[in-house]
């Protein structure tokens, strides 16, 4: 059981409505709740020392294919994620830092024209708020976790903090269980003196971060030090009480050891930011809820409205609401929520400048946060960086910038995108569904940028392995649409699909048939089937109704289209081996109650076996040891597959399960920390501190016709990492000598590491020659093997190219070994090369050595 208290917060408690953006929350929130609909504060961070114990374990070992070095980032190269904080460096405006939600801390030395990760295995990667020390810039903390009560809100563990601007950081120890830091705030009179906001209130800290006090309990979203004089503050303070929220501004005169509310007849029903003019002492403005801006001449104590009508587009101030004001000219304000707005009234009247959107000329949906440069003076230098859920964005005269002209796109390389669907297929197309960043398309013939196929929160994608101009997807509530072209346009595809947009998780399970690609299947309250997806008029209709919850997840079985499975929220799980019937049978797995072998929680993912269609894996939410569970009759029995100890999966939520296509007892786990592989059917699994690190990681496949894996990362992402299996194969018999036939050995060769070749009967003491060679087929156009009568060894034969010859010698035993070291670089995996000895031995023949038998070695991982 969970303790008491020590939870994450509802969506009531977060004060979330019911928009996109408070669906998306709650969906995420299920997939993380135990049984009893509780998510304990420190359940990621229990599941990230399991993770680690398991990297110290197999400290490098490629278990699964997964390991250190065959990674390859895919972008998009040219769309940035959700991004809620920027940092300009006071010494050189070039340089910036980033925040991503979920993909860590960004850095560009050029103003944004380019980025590069910096420490990508910080710990945690969710960071949403940063803050310079006063006197020196390379001191840079770091708040991880969102308190803002969105989507995919992840996990806070505190403050990071660097001293080398940004090369190493550190987690401050004493704010580890502080959960998440939404804003910092550090003197700039007294750099010991840090402010903190998070979900217990506002913390104060005079040395450092040494130690911290709670100042103001209650949780907060913002608090500011007054440019002007440090022992002002202003800050966002809430309280919920029966599930009503009441958000308030609170003001200190002490450098915010001691906190009083404001008053002002504003409404305390929404989420308040904040920002300072600090051309006008203790001015201070406010957007209440996204729609109203308000105004303090004393430091926030008493408050007067200014705007005379509504700012547009306040659809979801909860999770995007922000301000900022002209340091050099007050009337200058600018709001930000779904779009742009800007004052020059003082926040009486306001323009929009741009209006959210995806893939637009200006800013894209949902703002966080506005930064000027500092050397922003109001006349030849009026830039300013802009934060959104759609990366970074600037324009160089923030007084005249419009919606059509001035707007630039920072995104080059910020590849921060949140995906919660991805497919691909061998001919290099890769699509994907993000978190407000619509459906990408990104084909690898021509690099790794992506064009939008369509917009919104985009969810599971599918490709027709058969014909992969076939693209399928979804947008937010089983929206499904149809791609013809390869993921370049698409349309609706909603026919009959009742339950589209009205019945549905937010992300809505949708999976194609690769028995059968005709026959689509999506789950809403009901299980939908489509039998003609690529036909011209596809239809929809329901072959399993509603049961009270909704579908969470749905699996055909890659060998038989009859066979498909369905799991829902609580659960349930049901069957059918008659899935194209017009009336399928379905068989309960899991019905809750006479049937109930699994825990009753979120059922996120089911993979049925790609040769054996009763044989399935069923994958569960929750930070817990039960999360994966198999069966190879049908669910009759079933087996916990998490593995155990150190080498086996951490508690955390498994999100997408893929199996290789070829190889056996191979499989790969999607979860909330990271990607964890198997190549000993389950019984041991491993990951790697490389590649995607620990991020959440919410689908995992193969590309059609492929050994190679897709990751989608809620954060860093697109993945792939191409299996193959080291293997050594024997060839051809020796020829006998007078110690016997000589026989040849070696160990798998995997990329950064050796193959350890042994020999045994040889004559002892005497030389060998150990031939490598790239091919076994021919030599200066002489068809291999070649028989080797001719220089008077009989029987005996030379398969390999003697590209390379290596001079060795037997032990007194006769016996010999070598280790021949392999290169990590990713583009030998595959490669095969040949090795064989020959040994001396003057009274075998008249050529004075006998040969071994050849090998062929692959290289894999």
């Amino acid at each position: 059981m969970d303790p008491i208290g020590d939870v994450r917060p509802s969506p009531a408690e977060l004060d979330v409505g019911p928009s996109g953006a408070g669906q998306a929350l709650e969906w995420r929130l299920m997939r993380m709740r135990n049984e009893n609909g509780r998510i304990a504060a420190d359940a990621r961070r229990v599941a990230l020392r399991q993770r680690d114990a398991n990297l110290d374990h197999w400290d490098g070992i490629d278990d699964g294919g997964i390991g250190n070095l065959n990674w390859i980032e895919r972008g998009p190269d040219n769309l940035g994620g959700r991004s809620r904080a920027l940092l300009v460096d006071p010494r050189d405006s070039s340089r910036l830092y980033a925040a991503s939600a979920g993909g860590g801390i960004w850095r560009s030395l050029n103003g944004g024209n380019s980025w590069l990760p910096l420490d990508e295995f910080m710990g945690n990667l969710a960071v949403s708020s940063l803050a310079f020390d006063p006197v020196d810039p390379d001191i840079i903390y770091a708040g991880t976790g969102e308190g803002f009560g969105n989507d995919d809100a992840i996990f806070g563990a505190g403050i990071w903090r660097t001293v080398d601007a940004g090369v190493t950081w550190s987690q401050m120890p004493t704010t580890s269980g502080f959960g998440n830091i939404n804003r910092i705030a550090v003197s700039q009179v007294d750099r010991d003196v840090l402010l903190i906001a998070t979900g217990a209130g506002i913390r104060r800290s005079d040395d450092g971060g040494t130690s911290w006090s709670i100042v103001r309990s209650g949780r907060s979203l913002q608090v500011l030090i007054d440019p002007n004089n440090a022992n002002r503050c202003v800050a966002h303070s809430s309280t919920t009480f029966a599930g009503n929220t009441t958000h308030s501004i609170v003001w200190s005169i002490d450098g915010g050891q001691t906190w009083t509310p404001a008053t002002g007849g504003f409404s305390p029903g929404s989420r308040i930011e904040l920002a300072y003019a600090s051309s006008v002492n203790n001015r201070v403005y406010a957007v209440i809820a996204g729609f109203q801006c308000w105004r303090s001449d004393d430091g926030g104590q008493t408050w007067t409205q200014r705007t005379t009508a509504p700012i547009p587009q306040a659809s979801f101030p909860w999770y995007c609401n922000s301000i900022w004001v002209d340091p050099t000219n007050s009337n200058w304000v600018v709001v930000g929520n779904v779009g742009v707005h800007r004052s020059s009234d003082g926040g009486q009247t306001f323009t929009t400048i741009g209006d959210g959107g995806i893939d637009t000329a200006h800013p894209h949906s949902d703002v966080h946060g506005f930064v000027p440069t500092p050397l922003y003076d109001g006349r030849g230098n009026r830039r300013i960086y802009v934060c959104t859920d759609g990366g970074i964005w600037r324009t160089n005269d923030i007084r005249t910038v419009t919606q059509a002209v001035g707007w630039e796109r920072l995104d080059r390389g910020f590849r921060t995108v949140q995906y919660y669907g991805v497919a691909g297929h061998a001919n290099g197309r890769l699509v994907g569904g993000t978190q407000d960043n619509g459906t990408h398309l990104i084909q690898l013939q021509s690099g790794n940028a992506a064009t939008i196929t369509y917009g919104n929160d985009g969810g599971n994608s599918q490709i027709d392995p058969v014909d992969p101009d076939y693209v399928y997807g979804e947008w937010q509530n089983l929206r499904v649409v149809r791609s013809t072209d390869g993921g370049q346009t698409a349309l609706s595809m909603q026919l009959g699909l009742l339950d589209a947009g009205n019945c549905t998780n937010f992300i809505a399970p949708l999976v194609l048939s690769t028995a059968d690609p005709n026959y689509l299947f999506a789950g809403g309250c009901s299980v939908w089937r489509c039998s003609d997806a690529n036909g011209v008029l596809p239809v929809w209709g329901s072959i399993r109704g509603p049961i009270g919850e909704e579908v969470s997840a749905l699996a055909t079985a890659p060998s038989d289209v009859d066979v498909l499975w369905v799991g829902y929220n609580d659960g349930r799980v049901f069957r059918t081996a008659n899935a194209t019937a017009r009336t399928p049978t379905w068989i309960a797995v899991d019905n809750n109650g006479t049937l109930d072998p699994f825990p009753d929680r979120f059922v996120t993912r089911i993979l049925i076996d790609r040769t054996d269609p009763t044989a399935a894996f069923v994958a569960f939410g929750g930070f817990s040891s039960t999360n994966l569970w198999r069966t190879s009759n049908n669910g009759t029995t079933w087996q916990n597959a998490m593995g155990s100890g150190v080498t086996g999966l951490p508690d955390a939520p498994i999100y997408g399960l893929a199996q290789h296509p070829s190889l056996t007892g191979r499989y790969y786990a999607a979860t909330e920390v990271g990607i964890f592989g198997t190549s000993d059917d389950c019984a041991n699994w491993s990951t790697s501190n490389r590649g995607p690190a620990d991020v959440s990681c919410n689908d995992v496949t193969f590309l059609h016709g492929s050994t190679t894996l897709l990751l989608g990362t809620h954060g860093r992402g697109m993945w792939t990492s191409t299996i193959f299996e080291p293997e050594v194969r024997s060839i051809g018999p020796g020829c006998a000598g007078t110690a016997g036939v000589p026989a040849l050995a070696a160990t798998s060769p995997r990329l950064g590491g050796t193959a350890a070749v042994s020999a045994s009967g040889i004559v002892p003491g005497q030389s060998v020659w150990l031939v490598q060679g790239q091919s076994n087929a021919s030599w200066y156009g002489s068809t291999l093997p070649a028989d080797l009568t001719m220089f008077q060894a009989p029987g005996c034969f030379l398969r390999v190219r003697p590209d390379i010859v290596r001079d060795g010698r037997a032990s007194a035993t006769g016996d010999y070994s070598v280790e021949l070291p392999i290169l990590a670089h990713t583009a030998l995996l595959g490669q095969r090369f040949y090795l064989q000895l020959f040994p001396a031995d003057l009274a075998a023949n008249g050529f004075g050595r006998t040969a071994s038998n050849a090998l062929e070695l692959t290289i894999g991982n």
